[in-house]
């Protein structure tokens, strides 16, 4: 038994380091993340090269019902503020995809700058599914 144990030990172990480790988050502006059943829930990362010595995205969520038309294009968070790592947590795979018209996106990121300026500005550190509330 205790071989056993040993043998599913090592095993179990060599399968955590084959596993692949995560795309470089910053390496393309659109990812596919875990979204509502039923529709494919992408976000767009709109200071990509800033971000990457900031350590902050600002991200827009944006979805589509499964089979309709490109141009059906919802915007699920106008603007999002994140932090790398909860960014990195929440990606699921690169999405190949046109971005929507920014114009929602500019002007909920000109509200969070304002509020920047205040000192209370919101930057999401645990996983865009936790701040939308998903599973």
């Amino acid at each position: 038994m205790r071989t056993l144990l040993i043998v599913i030990t090592i095993f179990c172990g060599l399968r955590v380091a084959a596993a692949e480790p995560p795309p470089e988050v910053y390496s393309t502006d659109y990812w596919q993340i875990a979204g509502q059943p039923g529709k494919t829930t992408w976000i767009e990362i709109h200071n990509r090269q800033e971000a990457r010595t900031s350590g902050i995205a600002h991200i827009e969520v944006l979805a589509r019902k499964k089979g309709a038309p490109v141009w059906e294009v919802e915007h699920v968070c106008d603007h999002l503020a994140i932090t790398t790592a909860a960014l990195q947590r929440s990606v699921v795979s690169p999405y190949k995809t046109r971005g929507a018209y920014p114009e929602s996106y500019l002007e909920a990121y000109h509200r969070w700058k304002a509020d920047e300026q205040k000192g209370i500005a919101f930057v999401c550190s645990t996983s865009i599914q936790d701040f939308l509330r998903y599973p």
